[in-house]
């Protein structure tokens, strides 16, 4: 197994002058669940156009829509005309199939196998309560997030669960979710906004997409990682944490823009006044 590349090496100064020499390492890796891929039937070679990975699915739907044949006889082609890189010539429909990728070795799927591996959209889901603070929950984190909106009749039951939910300190796990084709496991929990968000508070319901468990790096894997923590100093340690509790601020919307996006508004406010001055 190779080891992973750091993506940010230096100095993080945390509070009043306390210094981590690190390495960042991503906390999750690029898998392919299923490695599905478009195949030559004949000699099983992987072909152009395989599937996205599952993480852009919502995002761009049309790359990652189903395989669709053209009509008998003529070329298939998926955005690109396909050719098999083994044979070098361009297929069939009736030449193409589906594989997957087990242990480097593809395996041709039939037609019943590969339509088993196609979710249908759900319209009716269950959820089942959880403590909201569970350490798997945590771990995992959010993939995506997707604001909850009641139809009217529901608003009461909406109000309802929001503050049970508040005050049990519970979510609800809903273990399967499918949006556009994509499977996922997703916690339903409350959400308040601050006023210094909007202008005015808002509570709500959101649905959180967790990230694939098997997309989780083991700390194990990344160079450094000291395994065993040593035991704090009670001394030191108490002074750190009064030092946190006394020093600590609310954060600040603003500051949680993307510096891209902070960066794109000031050039178009020059672009904006150089315009105004011509």
């Amino acid at each position: 197994m190779s080891k992973p590349k750091s993506e940010w090496a230096g100095v993080i100064v945390v509070g009043n002058g306390h210094e981590l020499d690190v390495r960042l390492y991503s906390y999750q890796k690029k898998v392919s669940p299923l490695g599905l891929q478009l195949v030559h039937k004949l000699c099983k070679t992987p072909l152009n156009g395989n599937e996205e990975d599952e993480s852009d699915a919502e995002e761009a739907p049309a790359k990652n829509a189903p395989f669709r044949a053209p009509a008998a006889g003529s070329v298939a082609q998926v955005n690109v005309q396909l050719s098999c890189p083994k044979c070098q010539r361009p297929l069939l429909t009736d030449e193409i199939g589906q594989g997957i990728v087990v242990d480097g070795t593809t395996l041709l799927l039939n037609e019943t196998e590969a339509a088993a591996l196609k979710f249908e959209r759900t319209e009716r889901v269950s959820a089942e309560y959880k403590d909201g603070k569970d350490h798997l929950i945590l771990a995992l984190g959010t993939r995506r997030r997707l604001i909850v909106c009641p139809k009217p009749a529901s608003a009461g039951m909406y109000a309802d669960l929001y503050h049970a939910f508040v005050k049990s300190g519970r979510v609800a796990f809903i273990p399967e979710l499918v949006i556009k084709g994509t499977a996922s496991v997703g916690i339903l929990r409350p959400l308040k906004l601050a006023a210094s968000v909007f202008g005015k508070e808002r509570e709500l319901l959101v649905l959180d997409l967790l990230n694939d468990a098997d997309a989780l790096r083991d700390p194990a894997e990344v160079p450094s990682y000291p395994g065993v923590l040593p035991q704090p100093e009670a001394m030191d340690l108490g002074a750190l944490v009064k030092e946190m509790k006394m020093n600590s601020t609310p954060l600040d919307p603003e500051s949680c823009v993307s510096p891209r996006r902070v960066r794109l508004k000031q050039v178009a406010r020059l672009a904006l006044e150089r315009s105004l001055r011509g």
